[in-house]
């Protein structure tokens, strides 16, 4: 059986361990038999939840041919517009 060892509200540690032995863990919080939750997750004292998703990256900046292309697009449409 898999047990999440719980110190502050938070899963420190996963391991793999007989019922007997996980018994004897001292310096946790709380030792919770568990085949779901993993490090870093959470524990209110009745259920885990998962970490929050890791926020998204940042867009990689333009290409110089991306720069290039709406300058262009940009200028043109200014023709456009001028001609109107």
């Amino acid at each position: 059986m898999k047990y999440a060892l719980i110190n502050g509200g938070a899963v420190v540690n996963v391991i793999e361990a007989e019922a007997g032995f996980a018994a004897t863990l001292t310096g946790y919080d709380a030792v919770i038999a568990s085949n779901e939750a993993g490090i870093g997750w959470t524990w209110d004292g009745a259920q885990f939840a998962p970490p929050p998703a890791p926020p998204q990256a940042d867009p990689p900046p333009p290409t110089q041919e991306e720069l290039l292309r709406q300058s262009a697009n940009e200028f043109l449409l200014g023709i456009v517009e001028g001609i109107k």
